[in-house]
């Protein structure tokens, strides 16, 4: 179920910069586990909507009444600090926006072909570091094929460059990929038993 709720600019801004990651509100409606939350800009001074919206899958959902954990007059002197629990690791964003700001740092990013040129060569070295710890490859000196999550790494941060490059969301249009190709990845990797 899609769900509509009006949310002010500066708390909007938060939510798009990938800073807010919960929504409090009064309980006067019904919104459950994967419901569709449309977060619609509106500015209270002008008192209309901006016509900018966000649309976020909800998670996780609880309800309680403050009066049962605390008294009226302590939430009324101190009221509550929202918390927002994350842990170190970087979403797709905030990976991109790292990585552009690194490019743009060093001069700026390629004409297309040569980051084609790029990432192939990223993933053949990928692909030797595999072949020298896994296969029949030997190295040809001491350090000859570096850790495999090394030039993975190498790999990704190219893929994200290229990302970057053509203006796509990664974050949201693997996790698209990823709904959307259910069966077929099930397929692919397949282990069959």
């Amino acid at each position: 179920m899609e769900i509509r709720k009006k949310t002010w600019p500066k708390y909007f801004q938060d939510i798009l910069d990938g800073k807010k990651k919960f929504e409090v509100r009064l309980a006067d409606f019904d919104i459950h586990e994967g419901d569709v939350l449309v977060l619609e800009e509106y500015n209270p001074e002008t008192k209309e909507y901006t016509r900018r919206s966000i649309k976020k899958k909800v998670n996780f959902v609880t309800k309680f009444n403050p009066a049962e954990i605390h008294e009226i007059d302590e939430i009324k002197e101190h009221g509550f600090w929202l918390i927002g629990l994350g842990d170190d690791n970087l979403n797709a964003k905030q990976m991109q926006e790292k990585v552009d700001k690194t490019i743009k740092q060093y001069g700026g990013y390629w004409e297309p072909l040569s980051m084609m040129a790029r990432i192939t060569e990223e993933i053949g070295e990928l692909a030797r570091a595999i072949n020298i710890k896994y296969g029949g490859k030997k190295s040809k000196f001491e350090g000859d094929g570096r850790e495999i999550e090394e030039e993975l790494a190498d790999v990704f941060y190219t893929t994200l460059a290229i990302a970057n490059k053509f203006d796509i969301d990664l974050g949201k249009v693997l996790m698209e990929k990823i709904e959307k190709s259910h069966e077929k990845y099930k397929e692919v990797y397949d282990d069959g038993n």
